[in-house]
């Protein structure tokens, strides 16, 4: 379905895609879309926190009721509303549809930029990273710009641990090349035990910073590497306050009210022990595993005991897509209703 007649049809229409080659546009296909919906089917669709685009490719469809083309696209294009706003579609012919990322098509654009320019090929190999890697691509541009100038490439031997359990580290790390492995303390068995695999495009060292402790979990490199590294005064500045929103205890405590869901990512001791009724569990350790139990739909209210790891956890989260915002002060700032093993009835 996804063919470069569509491609170049959508390139020639829509103003969207002015200034980007038809190769970029290949190349670049996660920063929009296409999907088709057969004659008589429906669906509701969110944009994300930035302003997105829906253009209708090819075929008739009601957007929210009102009838759309390809040529209205190419006059006006839908804008989504903000998530988590569901907008309606439904299909008055086979149509295909093109879901428009405007962040990320800035991301596309500057890169084309940075090609026409001649900049170095290390300028243009550190903007295609940022296209494969979850978290670079969230982030305001102007920070990402400011964040890519300051990044500091070091090559790594196999064995090496930049970051190691229980020892503070002064940087953030994006892995350009190489493999490594993750490991931290298992909740259940209480050891060293491997988390995850690392490859082109990972970012480790954020948990450390956050919680402005020693790092609870040790990189070992597997093969031969490179790293680009950020200092952590710039890991705070350009990437935590972007990307970690955070409310009070009142404001999330409104926002429970009004459905929001809130998730707790203390150990699960610690949540029988004490708790917000109602609110779901997944240890900040066995987030990564488990974070396909959480709704994609959803706008979470994230706590802990006292906001550190719930920081780190907003973090890791808004990388992987979701809408999140931090409690600060975790449930020891709580003064509403909790329940538990110790909470006095």
């Amino acid at each position: 379905m996804i063919t470069n007649k569509i491609l170049r049809l959508m390139k020639q229409r829509f103003n969207d895609f002015r200034g980007i080659s038809a190769e970029a546009m290949v190349s670049g296909l996660q920063v929009f879309r296409l999907f088709e919906i057969r004659e008589g089917e429906s669906l509701r669709i969110g944009g994300s926190m930035g302003e997105d685009h829906l253009l209708v490719a090819l075929g008739r469809v009601h957007i929210d009721g009102d009838p759309w083309d390809p040529i209205r696209s190419a006059d006006a294009p839908f804008v989504l509303p903000s998530a988590p706003v569901l907008t309606t579609v439904e299909a008055i012919d086979d149509s295909v549809l093109c879901h428009l990322d405007l962040d990320l098509l800035d991301m596309l654009l500057a890169e084309e930029q940075l090609v026409e320019l001649g900049a170095d090929t290390l300028a243009q190999e550190r903007m295609a990273l940022v296209r494969s890697t979850d978290l670079l691509r969230k982030i305001p541009l102007e920070n990402l710009d400011r964040a890519l100038e300051l990044l500091r490439e070091t090559q790594v031997e196999a064995g090496a641990e930049p970051v190691k359990m229980g020892k503070e580290s002064d940087c953030f790390f994006v892995l350009v090349e190489g493999a490594a492995e993750l490991w931290r303390i298992d909740d259940e068995e209480g050891i060293p035990m491997k988390a995850e695999d690392l490859g082109p495009g990972s970012c480790f060292g954020e948990e450390g910073l956050l919680m402005k402790s020693p790092s609870p979990v040790t990189v070992r490199f597997t093969t031969d590497g490179r790293l680009l590294t950020l200092p952590r005064d710039d890991f705070q500045r350009l990437l935590a306050r972007p990307m970690v929103r955070e409310v009070d205890v009142h404001v999330a405590k409104t926002m429970r009210e009004r459905g929001y869901p809130m998730l707790d990512v203390r150990l699960e001791e610690e949540h029988e022990e004490i708790r917000i009724p109602g609110t779901q569990l997944i240890p900040l350790s066995q987030l990564r595993k488990r974070a396909g139990e959480l709704d994609q739909e959803q706008e979470y209210v994230v706590y802990c005991r006292s906001g550190r790891r719930s920081s780190v956890a907003s973090f890791l989260l808004g990388e992987m897509g979701f809408r999140v915002v931090n409690m600060t002060g975790g449930i020891k700032e709580w003064p509403f209703e909790v329940e538990g093993d110790e909470v006095e009835t």
